[in-house]
């Protein structure tokens, strides 16, 4: 069905009493146009409303497009914020109250979703800037405001996903959040962002993959540094022409930093404060990944000024913890794919056919001696997988020297980089999909033929083994269980002291009690020793490949459907995510009790540690002890 338009939208509000199922929405005004009309507010996304109701006002946000997942996220996000509020440990003044309506608004006879906020009064960051250009104070005022809201978002574990003038209101000096449809709460962990944020805000290299607590850095630190060098030089603004979508710094700087006349004229600027931060800003402009928190401690190290060195007439830099979070972003020469191969299985249909067919020739050869049957099949499956082999190792080397003879196309390389995105998600099916697709238009494409190879290869071991043992029967319901499980399972028991959550793609140590109770420094130093041969672990996996989980990380195998009363047991489910767990499904040795993250808590000499029994994140005494489980990426 096609989604309303905006005008579509506008038609509906003016009968609110037949339009709108909510009871207070039903009695509302719409707010008008001179003209007499609605008065929308239309972006990208949505199309918003104010709707006067009696005493109450509300802003009523009416989706452009369909996002199939969208009630199960809000869903998510009120609950998650509902959660912080019972614990009173984190106050967030910077949201506001929402509702999510799915039978929200009728536009032509049908019903759509609306969100339903509470309406505030307030100015958007790029038009309050503008005005307070004279009032230096008030923008260092904001700016410190600025740091202590996305310090506390994340400690909190939320992100906005898409900090930009236009979802940031100043209301009575202080700062509120808008639009929350590309929000992330540690609830959400494993799913992917429905946006990627205005481009003048965001890293050029976000995808809707790029979805965690720690999104909101790039756009956090851009803001910032707008606000802080305004206020320090307010003809900054006219000089580079803020106003239009931007407030100092926009797309163009970060794509080619090194012709940027914005961040020329500011590292020459002759204010060392401005010209320390920006100067830090384009010479980190690389790894997205590493960039720091906006807190007070990075920004002092990140603005240090030079040290004069009376005795060596030298001048030496104060270096920081942070100094390689951004380095230029042009691209970088494109690193040979990797595959892991420690992902579950998914079904190969050659195969299945192939155990078929094993199947109907051992029922059909009655020429062979019943007492010599296993050894002659044995032996046969063994010369035809030899022969396999060997044709697949000579078609590679034709093929590597048939590649290396010519470049590939950017249609090639850009379908490569899709397929590349869906096997790293754990998206095995679609990747396996996706490459074929790519080896149909492209039969001698080797990164393709690679690709596929290492997606079939846990399926081709098991099947391998089992066939070499003359057990068919086996071999085949190997495979109808292993499609069973890559398909609804929760986690995945891979057979080798490892376990797979399906919806991070994250490998989990199968005894999630193997060292005990340990201080935080001790469980980091167990966590990184962590490799093949201990703990029951048979996975190849070497001594740093494994680490302690992210607080998100482990947030994000609670179920709140298994939290009982007393906490007797963790709240995480069983294998196939219909139950709770049990011991020896899927997991052994999980505690009712707490776990260390990885994560540093604001403040030196404390660390943030999960409770399992129903999922809250605390902040404690490094040199307490908790438990620990470690974790590691497919490799």
């Amino acid at each position: 069905m096609a989604w309303p338009t905006a005008q579509d939208y506008s038609e509906a509000v003016q009968n609110p009493r037949l339009n709108f199922q909510d009871a207070s929405l039903k009695t509302g005004q719409v707010e008008l146009t001179p003209l007499g009309l609605p008065r929308p507010r239309s972006g990208n996304f949505a199309t918003v409303y104010r709707m006067h109701c009696g005493q109450h006002n509300w802003a009523v946000r009416c989706f452009l497009r369909n996002v199939t997942d969208q009630q199960e996220r809000y869903a998510a996000i009120s609950e998650y914020f509902a959660r912080l509020k019972r614990l009173g440990r984190i106050q967030l003044p910077y949201m506001v109250d929402f509702e999510f309506l799915e039978k929200g608004i009728k536009v032509n006879g049908q019903w759509y979703p609306i969100l339903k906020m509470e309406w505030v009064e307030g100015e958007l960051l790029d038009k309050f800037i503008e005005k307070q250009l004279p009032n230096s104070t008030t923008l260092r005022q904001l700016a410190e405001r600025w740091v202590s809201m996305t310090q506390t978002l994340e400690s909190a574990g939320i992100a906005h996903g898409d900090l930009q003038h236009g979802n940031i209101l100043i209301v009575k000096g202080e700062l509120k959040l808008i639009d929350y449809d590309g929000l992330f709460v540690s609830t959400l962990f494993g799913f992917s962002s429905n946006e990627v944020g205005h481009y003048n805000y965001q890293h050029p290299s976000r995808t809707g993959d790029d979805f965690r607590a720690d999104i909101d850095r790039f756009s956090a630190w851009v803001i910032y540094i707008a606000l802080i060098s305004l206020s320090r030089d307010p003809n900054l603004w006219q000089r580079v022409g803020a106003g239009d979508e931007f407030i100092l710094l926009r797309k163009e700087d970060f794509v080619k930093p090194d012709t940027s006349a914005t961040l020329a004229l500011l590292t020459q600027h002759n204010d060392a404060f401005i010209q320390s931060l920006v100067k830090k800003f384009k010479q980190l402009l690389r790894n997205p990944a590493q960039i720091p928190p906006l807190d007070k401690q990075t920004v002092i190290a990140t603005t240090q000024r030079p040290v004069s060195n009376a005795n060596q007439g030298t001048t030496t830099h104060t270096t920081s913890t942070s100094s390689d979070w951004l380095t230029d972003y042009l691209p970088q020469p494109r690193q040979k794919s990797s595959h892991p191969v420690q992902s579950p299985p998914i079904s190969v249909k050659p195969t299945s056919q192939f155990v078929k067919q094993q199947k109907r020739g051992q029922s059909q050869s009655t020429s062979v001696p019943k007492t010599r049957g296993k050894k002659w099949l044995s032996s046969k499956l063994v010369f035809l997988w030899l022969l396999i082999v060997g044709l697949l190792i000579v078609g590679m080397i034709f093929l590597k020297s048939e590649m290396e003879k010519r470049e590939l196309s950017e249609m090639e390389k850009r379908e490569l980089r899709v397929c590349e995105k869906h096997f790293q998600a754990n998206r095995l099916t679609t990747a396996l999909a996706c490459y074929k697709k790519v080896l149909k238009k492209y039969p001698s494409n080797a990164e393709a033929l690679a690709g596929l190879e290492q997606i079939k290869a846990p399926y081709v071991n098991e099947i391998k083994q089992a066939l070499a043992q003359g057990q068919l029967d086996e071999a085949e319901q190997m495979l109808v269980e292993l499609e069973i499980k890559i398909k609804t399972y929760r986690y995945i028991d891979n057979g080798n002291g490892t376990v797979t959550h399906n919806k991070t793609g994250l490998i989990w140590l199968k005894n999630a009690n193997c060292f005990g109770y340990q201080d935080w420094g001790t469980a980091m130093r167990s966590a990184a020793k962590l490799a093949h041969g201990q703990c029951g672990l048979l996975d190849d996996s070497k001594a740093g490949m494994w680490r302690l989980p992210t607080k998100d990380e482990l947030m994000a195998m609670i179920d709140e459907n298994y939290v009982n009363s007393d906490w007797s047991r963790p709240a995480i489910s069983n294998a196939a995510g219909t139950g709770p767990w049990k011991e020896g499904d899927a997991f052994s040795g999980v505690q009712a009790n707490v776990y260390w993250s990885s994560i540093y808590a604001s403040y030196s000499d404390n660390a943030l540690y999960v409770n399992l029994d129903y999922g809250s994140v605390y902040i404690y005494d490094g040199a307490g002890a908790k438990y620990v489980w470690p974790v590691r990426r497919r490799q």
